[in-house]
C-alpha cells in the first residue's frame, strides 16, 4: 500500500477496511479497501492522537485543534 509521504502515526481496521493517518502539517487520512485507497483527505488538525473505524460506517479522529486542545471529529463514511 503506497499513498503517504510521511510517517504513519494511527491506524485502524475492520474487515477488509484499513484507516491510516500521517503525521505532520498535512494530516493526511486514507481509507484503504483491500489495499487499494479510495478516499484520502486532510484533517484539520494539527497533531492526531487517535482513530476508530466503526462497522464500516463512521470515523471518529481525536487530535489537537490549532489552540492545542483536544477535540473530536466524527466523519459518516456509510456511503463510501
Amino acid at each position: 500500500m503506497q499513498g503517504h509521504t510521511d510517517y504513519i502515526v494511527a491506524m485502524d481496521s475492520v474487515e477488509d477496511w484499513i484507516v491510516t493517518v500521517q503525521e505532520g502539517a498535512k494530516n493526511g487520512v486514507r481509507i484503504w479497501i483491500d489495499h487499494k485507497c479510495i478516499c484520502s483527505f486532510q484533517c484539520p488538525y494539527e497533531k492526531i492522537q487517535q482513530i476508530r473505524l466503526s462497522n464500516k460506517k463512521h470515523l471518529a479522529i481525536v487530535g489537537l485543534d490549532g489552540y492545542k486542545r483536544q477535540a473530536v471529529m466524527i466523519f459518516d463514511i456509510s456511503e463510501i
